[in-house]
């Protein structure tokens, strides 16, 4: 959460920067690929998380069978 502000601190103050020395098209783009590139983070995360949790799931699955089975 810590980085998504920082990275919000940048992209703002870069996009002020941009706004008043270059352009305000410049700034709007900035924003916009900001928020594009938070929606591609939060979609990658929850696909890694789904995917680390039937890993889990799996794992405990194994270790109770062997448990129920008395192997250990």
């Amino acid at each position: 959460m810590l980085y998504i502000f920082i990275g919000l601190l940048v992209v703002g103050a870069l996009g002020i920067i941009f706004a008043v020395l270059v352009s305000m098209i410049i700034s709007i783009v900035l924003g916009i690929l900001y928020f594009f590139g938070l929606i591609f983070l939060i979609i990658r995360v929850k696909l890694l998380s789904k995917a680390l949790l039937i890993k889990i799931h799996f794992n405990m699955c194994l270790i109770l069978k062997n448990e129920n089975e008395r192997f250990y």
